[in-house]
């Protein structure tokens, strides 16, 4: 039996924060930077009065590059990114078992499910990667409904560790 559904993603600036956020903090060099840069403000702090006063603000100035920066500098891209037009106008997708169908506006783009590398669920969205560099973000808050029956489709189309969503959290949010 073919399955369908068809919903539509819109994308905001809050999602792609969300989406910036989550692929830092699930890497080495995301979390390396954060006690990176609780390790040089510690060291600041033990430095206040014991060494020279540049020493004490290169290392706070290395707290701040380690640690803060990243996620400002995410945040003001994310900012920069959800202007594109690209984001500005929702995403309607086709998910039968056969393939998905993307549409914005006049363009059309069919994706395989072979070509789908996995899904994720960032605890607020699906994020449905075609490889390691390029994902999709498929918002739960425009997907309802809609978000569990995709999960299905994709755990009988895809290999088990393809689909990285727990149902049971998804659900939760979907309700």
């Amino acid at each position: 039996m073919d399955k369908t559904i068809e919903f539509d993603s819109q994308v905001t600036k809050k999602d792609l924060i969300d989406f910036k956020l989550y692929h830092n903090f699930h890497s080495f060099n995301g979390w390396f930077g954060v006690v990176a840069g609780i390790v040089f403000l510690a060291f600041g702090i033990i430095s206040i009065g014991n060494t020279t006063i540049t020493y004490t603000l290169m290392l706070f100035l290395f707290a701040v590059m380690f640690g803060i920066y990243p996620i400002i500098n995410m945040m003001l891209a994310a900012r920069k990114q959800s202007k594109l037009e690209i984001f500005t106008k929702p995403m309607h997708y086709v998910v039968s078992t056969d393939k998905i169908t993307l549409s914005q506006g006049e363009l059309t783009e069919d994706l395989s499910w072979d070509n789908i590398y996995k899904i994720k669920f960032s605890g607020k969205n699906l994020l449905c990667y075609s490889s390691q560099a390029r994902a999709n973000i498929l918002t739960i808050e425009t997907m309802g409904e809609d978000a569990i029956a995709f999960v299905d489709i994709a755990k009988e189309k895809l290999k088990p560790f393809q689909v990285k969503v727990n149902k049971q959290k998804l659900e939760k949010v979907v309700k």
